[in-house]
C-alpha cells in the first residue's frame, strides 16, 4: 500500500492459483447467476430472426436488449 508492502494473511477459501479445476467451477458458478438473472426473462434483441439476450466468451458478458429501458432492467438484475 502506497509503495508499501503489507503484511502476511492467510486465504481460507477458494482455490489455488493456477488449479485445473478454476474453469470448470468458474463457468458452472456464472450458468447458474445467468440462468436466474434470465430465468422467465423476455427482454432480447432481434438479429436477423434470432432472439439474443447475451454473449459470454470467458469471462466477459454482453447483455442484449431491444431498448435503453430493457438492458437497464438486465444490468440491474446481474448487479
Amino acid at each position: 500500500m502506497d509503495g508499501g508492502l503489507s503484511d502476511w494473511f492467510a486465504t481460507v477459501v477458494g482455490v489455488l492459483q493456477g488449479c485445473i479445476l478454476l474453469p470448470l467451477l468458474f463457468n458452472i458458478f456464472l450458468e447458474v447467476v445467468m440462468a436466474l438473472v434470465l430465468d422467465g426473462n423476455e427482454i432480447s434483441a432481434d438479429i436477423n430472426g434470432h432472439c439474443i439476450s447475451n454473449i459470454r466468451f470467458a469471462d466477459d458478458i454482453s447483455l442484449m436488449a431491444g431498448s435503453t429501458d430493457d438492458l437497464q432492467h438486465l444490468v440491474n438484475k446481474v448487479l
